[in-house]
């Protein structure tokens, strides 16, 4: 464990790819375009939380069917909610 640590330390220990391009990121968005199913032109998103996907596909969502509401759930969420203070 310690190794693999130090091996992924050596390489790089923060990547915010909405800044830089990092040669992995590309490489796994080149490999999951290619994975992707249909002939059509493909695009890979990467976000950092579950909250910014949701979002992403609500806002792609909303584009590609030209309609302006959605259904939602009271009290869903998605994203990271720390554990209470006790």
């Amino acid at each position: 464990m310690v190794q693999a640590i130090e091996a992924q330390a050596r390489k790089f220990l923060h990547i915010c790819g909405s800044d830089y391009y990092y040669e992995p990121m590309v490489d796994l968005a080149e490999k999951l375009s290619r994975l992707a199913p249909g002939t059509g032109t493909k695009e890979v998103f990467f976000t950092n939380s579950g909250t910014e996907a949701v979002e992403a596909a609500f806002k792609l969502s909303r584009y590609h069917t030209k309609r302006q509401h959605v259904v939602s759930f009271h009290g869903a969420f998605h994203g990271v909610r720390s554990a209470p203070c006790r």
